[in-house]
């Protein structure tokens, strides 16, 4: 551990740190929050009081951040940039930009037990989960002539074809009209 033992004051204070004031000294922490500055006046990205730690830029950890909560009181991330990341390592997973923009990470495999409501970027294309019907039988394998995966099938109707004459419907509407 470093210390100031057998240290002269000319050769170590710009290694202190200090939340001093010099239009009111002698006060140390308050409710308030203060600058931190090393010994020769330099300035800190952090701030503390007796209530709080704020950090005026960048934080990296190289650990676990942990605490009763990440969120404000109010249950928002906050942040005064124009994107905000979630970043597993190096790679990001998710970003939302201040023009309404979300990016989610591509991905070349769906997952395998995508829960409904879950959105997947695969290969480009965003996908949506969806939870299984549970009254009758629906029919996604029609080609309309979009690339797209379920949807309507090629009689404009998606009731699905129980009766397998290939109108897409159990009988009325035949979809032309």
């Amino acid at each position: 551990m470093a210390g100031l033992r057998n240290l002269q004051i000319a050769n170590s204070y710009k290694d202190l740190l200090t939340i001093l004031d010099s239009t009111n000294p002698n006060q140390g922490l308050e409710s308030t929050s203060k600058r931190v500055f090393d010994g020769d006046g330099v300035q800190s990205p952090l701030f503390l009081s007796t209530t709080a730690v704020d950090i005026a830029g960048n934080l990296t950890s190289t650990g676990t951040i942990t605490g009763n909560t990440l969120f404000s009181t109010d249950g928002n991330i906050s942040s005064n940039q124009t994107e905000l990341s979630f970043k597993s390592g190096s790679t990001e997973l998710f970003k939302v930009k201040t023009d309404g923009t979300v990016r989610t990470i591509n991905v070349s495999n769906a997952p395998t037990n995508p829960s409904a409501g879950d959105l997947v970027n695969l290969n480009g294309h965003l996908y949506m989960a969806i939870a299984e019907s549970s009254g009758g039988d629906r029919d996604d394998s029609g080609d309309d002539g979009r690339d797209d995966s379920g949807g309507r099938d090629d009689s404009g109707d998606d009731r699905g074809d129980e009766t397998g004459d290939g109108r897409g419907d159990s009988g009325g509407d035949d979809g032309r009209g």
